[in-house]
């Protein structure tokens, strides 16, 4: 039973963090709403119980890169209050990749 409360969490943390990161890549501009609900239900459709984040399905489809998700997810879990910091720190997403 307690296996089955922690798969239960791990899916609530998991669905609150990838709310988290649609709202910041659609304020950001990184992607539009259409796109989030688009890949929001490819996770809908997918049989796999270990279910790939939105941010993985946004950049299998080309909606943002990989940088970008990982700035995204990486502003958002060292957060406490993760929305007055992403939108402050929204500009370091789309900053053009000097190589």
């Amino acid at each position: 039973m307690a296996h089955s409360d922690s798969n239960a969490n791990a899916a609530g943390i998991s669905a609150n963090l990838d709310t988290e990161v649609g709202r910041v890549v659609v304020e950001s501009g990184l992607a539009t709403r259409s796109e989030i609900e688009f890949c929001r239900e490819a996770q809908k459709q997918s049989s796999d119980p270990n279910q790939r984040s939105l941010a993985d399905l946004l950049v299998e489809h080309s909606f943002i890169t990989i940088n970008q998700a990982k700035r995204v997810k990486d502003i958002l879990l060292t957060s406490t209050n993760p929305m007055p910091t992403a939108v402050s720190r929204v500009a370091t997403l789309t900053r053009p990749v000097c190589r």
